[in-house]
């Protein structure tokens, strides 16, 4: 019953269920009386318990406050004399302080050692073995300890401080005494310090600080607070030392019980706590508590149980009026719903039908005389397959075996002919019908008219018929398109292939061109020099045989003869470093054969040989290759790419030569390594620069700002083609309008191995352009 329900006298479930648990309020009241009296026993009990608890570390705490405060003060007693007898006489002689010593120290074996230090220097120490590398030591170099000693000198008292590390090992306290010698009437005069080293462990030991197994002990240096402060008042400052080396508490822990001590030269502060041993269950829990909580339980639960006898009762009446209300409403819902289940049968689009045990119509709604055009007088007492009009493809054999066999079924379709000689498609669902002792009575289900929804089904697989055959049309145009498409692009390539092997040749054509003409210089001067030459020898001859040569003139003849000699030389060696230059340029342009060579080689050879293209430009070149080891690769292609660079830089960058007026034009060639198995090469020029749609197609075949005018449209395709294909590299522009133009290469000092038509044949066109 949800909450919303009301009982037969009008009041909410959920009030229902507050008054049964209120029924309870005897039991329950008892109980919480019973409880609260046991738990205030037992706090008072634990309580109590604690205060004297409290009282008995107090006592013990300050029994030790007096030990640790006695062993103090005759721990340091022999500074204090030491002082006395140094402030009498002046001085204390090193035989003296040992004698001295030695009487104090066997009475006290906590202490380590006692010291005197003359103007702050260690000249006297006791015992002497183990401590020599103290003697003398100047404390002045101990920044630590020397703050203690100038406080002791400024405040004219002992001071004492602690924990320190001590050079001989362990942890120790050092108490610090100033001595001040009178010197009559003038001022006392600062004549030293006198210390005492105690070793820490071995003074709590003493003091009996370790001996306490059911205190937890702390000490810490007291920060200043009023002589008569409460011991809720005193703050602890830096630790000096905790029972068994236990980490302590940040601060004060709560309960702790807190004690001033009062040291020669400190002020210390002693916590302590007693150490419990841990409880699963809260102090105050004890037997007497449990005993009174178990008596208490007893006394509810007997409430409790004559409460629920009177509940019984109760609703035991409530329940056979209960179930008188139940059967009167139950007979009212099954009217309603046998009213719900007509209404909604004669609205509803599907019909409902019925049929006895020899499977005939004995009930159909009147939506299947609407659906079917049939009256019911023509169907009932008639089996479903015995109408007369029913169409033949209907396995009607194989559905009255599933209905002799009692089972239900589902959509299943039959067709009909209408009096207008229409076709009617019906689809039918139903289910077996038994009596309660499971005797067969039937079966039960609906129908309903599936005409339009098979017209349209009918009419969807004729579109389908109509799709897949346009669609085998569209298949067919496709291929023969591919076919040609696939024939066009190959006669592309073709053409492109051409195209690069006529770029390939025409450049090298103008390489001949250059060469050609750079050689005529040379070779002029050699034909010159030796026409020369050949006059003067010309003229000795006819001296010499005319017998009238002086030696002037032979002297003459042979400075003029060693000029010509090296004019010849320098000439025809020009004419040498040019046709070796071209030669290696030539073999490695037309082969892509793989070796060792260095960069700076190949750009030597490609500058030396584009020299006479640069000097008509006036373009300037500079060079900056610093690459600390050779590369493995193809020096052809390698040097095509530069050669397509410096050209496309003269051609694109500088369209015009530079006037006398106008900024020099450059081309840097630089090189660097990236890492041990890469470098860059940047080709970059001052020149016009390249607007933003130009840049990002400049590496696209057939692509130039100056077809007709010498461009081809695939130099930089050339270039993109060689540095990602056979060098194995990537390739970076970068350009803005009247900021010149830089190409970025990374590529490996080892080259990929190409194949061999890789090596011979035109790379193949660009992908998508550089953005």
């Amino acid at each position: 019953m949800s909450s919303s329900e009301q009982t037969p006298a009008g009041t909410p479930t959920r009030h229902i269920r507050l008054l049964r648990v209120a029924a309870y309020w005897p039991a329950l009241l008892t109980a919480l009386l019973s409880s609260s009296l046991v738990l205030g026993l037992a706090r008072s009990h634990d309580q109590e318990r604690q205060a004297n608890e409290r009282a008995r570390v107090q006592g013990e705490l300050m029994n030790l406050r007096e030990r640790v405060e006695a062993l103090g003060r005759a721990t340091f007693t022999p500074t204090a004399n030491l002082v006395a007898m140094i402030e009498l006489d002046g001085h204390i002689s090193e035989a003296r302080f040992n004698a001295l010593a030695a009487q104090a120290l066997p009475l006290l074996p906590h202490v380590r050692s006692i010291g005197a230090a003359p103007d702050d220097v260690l000249r006297f120490i006791y015992p002497l073995d183990g401590n020599q590398a103290l003697l003398n030591l100047d404390l002045r170099q101990l920044p630590e300890q020397y703050r203690q000693i100038e406080k002791a000198r400024r405040l004219g008292q002992p001071q004492m401080s602690g924990p320190l590390a001590l050079r001989q090992g362990g942890t120790g306290l050092i108490q610090r005494s100033p001595v001040f010698v009178s010197q009559g009437e003038q001022a006392a005069r600062y004549w030293g310090s006198v210390s005492v080293v105690a070793d820490l462990q071995a003074f709590m030991d003493a003091a009996g600080l370790n001996q306490q197994a059911d205190l937890h002990l702390t000490l810490y240096e007291l920060q200043t607070p009023p002589v008569d402060a409460a011991p809720e008042q005193l703050l602890p400052g830096p630790l000096i030392w905790a029972q068994d080396g236990q980490s302590p508490p940040p601060a004060l822990a709560a309960g702790s019980i807190n004690l001033a001590l009062d040291l020669p030269g400190a002020r210390w502060l002693l916590s302590a706590r007693p150490i419990q041993a841990p409880r699963a269950l809260p102090s105050w829990v004890s037997l007497e508590m449990g005993v009174g909580m178990l008596a208490s339980l007893a006394i509810s639960a007997l409430v409790a149980l004559l409460v629920y006898r009177r509940r019984q009762l109760q609703q035991r009446n409530l329940a056979l009026s209960s179930q008188l209300r139940d059967g009167q409403r139950t007979q009212a819902e099954l009217e309603e719903t046998q009213l719900r289940f007509r209404s909604l049968t004669a609205m509803a689009t599907d019909w409902v039908w019925e049929q006895d045990e020899e499977l005939r119509f004995t009930f159909i709604s009147r939506i299947a005389e609407e659906a079917t055009q049939v009256p019911s007088p023509n169907i009932l007492n008639h089996k479903r397959w015995e109408s007369p009009s029913l169409l033949p493809g209907t396995d009607w054999a194989r559905h009255i075996a599933m209905l002799e066999r009692h089972e239900s079924f589902r959509d299943f379709e039959y067709a009909q002919l209408t009096p207008e000689g229409s076709v009617r498609h019906i689809s039918i669902s139903g289910a077996p019908v038994f009596d309660k002792e499971g005797r067969f009575c039937g079966y039960r289900g609906i129908g309903r008219n599936i005409t339009a929804a098979k017209l349209a089904e009918q009419a969807l697989r004729d579109s389908q018929t109509a799709l897949g055959t346009l669609n085998a049309e569209l298949e067919q145009r496709v291929a023969r398109r591919t076919h040609e498409l696939s024939d066009a692009l190959q006669h592309l390539r073709s053409a492109q292939d051409d195209l690069l092997r006529s770029e390939k040749m025409a450049a090298l054509g103008s390489l001949v061109a250059g060469v050609a003409h750079e050689l005529n210089t040379p070779l002029g001067n050699c034909l010159t020099t030796a026409s020369t030459l050949d006059e003067r020898m010309r003229e000795l001859r006819r001296s010499f045989d005319g017998g009238q040569m002086r030696r002037s003139e032979l002297t003459r003849f042979l400075d003029d003869g060693r000029s010509a000699c090296s004019i010849l030389l320098s000439s025809m060696g020009t004419a040498n470093e040019l046709v070796a230059h071209f030669k290696q340029v030539s073999v490695d342009q037309t082969s892509a054969q793989r070796r060792v060579f260095k960069l700076g080689d190949v750009v030597a050879d490609v500058l030396s040989v584009l020299r006479p293209s640069l000097r008509k430009s006036r373009v300037r070149t500079l060079e900056d290759i610093q690459l600390p080891r050779p590369i493995d690769g193809y020096p052809g292609p390698l040097g095509q790419l530069i050669t397509n660079l410096l050209m496309n830089a003269l051609l694109h960058a500088f369209p015009e030569p530079a006037g006398d007026t106008a900024a020099e034009a450059l081309i840097r060639l630089r090189a660097w390594p990236v890492d041990e198995h890469y470098f860059e090469l940047s080709v970059s020029d001052n020149g016009q620069g390249m607007r933003a749609e130009v840049r990002r197609r400049a590496f696209d075949p057939f692509f130039t700002t100056k077809m007709g005018r010498g461009g081809t449209g695939l130099g930089l395709n050339i270039v993109y083609n060689i540095s990602t294909g056979i060098l194995g590299g990537q390739v970076e522009l970068k350009s803005e309008p009247g900021q010149g133009a830089e190409f970025i290469f990374r590529l490996p000092y080892v080259a990929p191995t190409a194949l061999p038509a890789q090596a011979h044949a035109p790379a193949p066109p660009l992908p998508p352009p550089l953005p």
